[in-house]
């Protein structure tokens, strides 16, 4: 009984020595193919689409996506690097990243437009995208640009900083609100007041005055205002009035005069030495750049 044990155990000895001799290949196989993977898709290359069109230079771009550089290209965290690069940049927005094997990383991106706009402790303007992202800080606010009262004067604000994270209060409904105006592509919009979270009023075109009310489903009576507004045009483009749609989804328009709506006079009076002309749009690109659609800059 004892030499079939041995032989059983000799033979089982035997088995797993063939097992770890067969599979020792396979592991050093599985390594060199991990390693040339992690060196064959390394990013070397950051490219930039229609560089030249951007507010800022290919180089500048591909300065701020830096962090990518030398990163393996199938683990690369692409909606981190397009925030790090729009937060060093904010003049663009909407950024992209592509991964292009085996080592490439390919950038684009929109030049940023100043929808909106905000007092600071400094009495100056910080002018923000549609995402609220800052793109500056100026002493006037371009005319088209939307002021947004009642965000509180944050001394801390800075090009690259997003105002829902930096405002002291009502950051919710400013966001709210923002995106509301967004995606009802709602022009003409001259003034977002928040100062009382129970009377939000918006001013259209410096002549309607809009009630919102409270925040409650403000992206509905945003929809409702554009909506009623456009009919309203329809009849009398240069009617003043007030527009009510704080009883979504009923809205009423009152006809007016001008010195009936004291929000007007108010607006009209704080604003006025506050508009500057249009920004023109930058364009730092380098201009032999200008018929090429992709730039690439070695980041090796």
């Amino acid at each position: 009984m004892k030499k079939k044990k041995k032989k059983r155990n000799s033979k089982a000895k035997i088995i797993l020595k063939k097992i770890l001799l067969a599979l020792i290949p396979l592991l050093l196989i599985s390594a060199v193919i991990l390693t040339a993977v992690l060196l064959i898709f390394r990013v070397r290359n950051i490219s930039v689409e229609n560089g030249a069109k951007l507010n800022y230079s290919v180089q500048e771009i591909v300065s701020a996506a830096h962090s990518a550089e030398g990163k393996n290209l199938l683990k690369l965290d692409t909606e981190k690097l397009a925030d790090d690069i729009e937060r060093a940049l904010p003049k663009i927005e909407n950024i992209a990243i592509k991964k292009k094997y085996p080592d490439t990383v390919i950038v684009t991106a929109k030049n940023s437009k100043n929808v909106f706009a905000v007092q600071t402790a400094s009495e100056a303007f910080a002018l923000l995208t549609g995402s609220l992202r800052v793109t500056d800080i100026a002493g006037k606010i371009p005319e088209s640009a939307i002021l947004i009262k009642g965000a509180g004067k944050s001394a801390a604000l800075s090009p690259g900083d997003v105002l829902s994270s930096n405002a002291e209060t009502s950051s919710a409904v400013i966001t709210e609100t923002a995106k509301a105006i967004k995606a009802s592509k709602f022009s003409k919009i001259n003034l977002v007041n928040i100062e009382k979270k129970d009377n939000i009023y918006l001013i259209y075109d410096g002549r309607i005055l809009i009630k919102i009310g409270n925040a409650d489903n403000i992206g509905k009576k945003i929809s409702l205002a554009k909506k009623s507004i456009n009919k309203e045009n329809e009849l009398s483009p240069s009617q003043y009035g007030v527009l009510d749609v704080s009883d979504t989804p009923k809205a009423v328009f009152a006809p007016k005069n001008y010195n009936d709506i004291p929000e007007l006079e108010e607006y009209d009076e704080e604003i006025k030495d506050c508009i500057g002309e249009e920004e023109k749009e930058e364009n730092t690109g380098t201009k032999t750049d200008a018929g090429k659609e992709e730039t690439t800059v070695n980041a090796a």
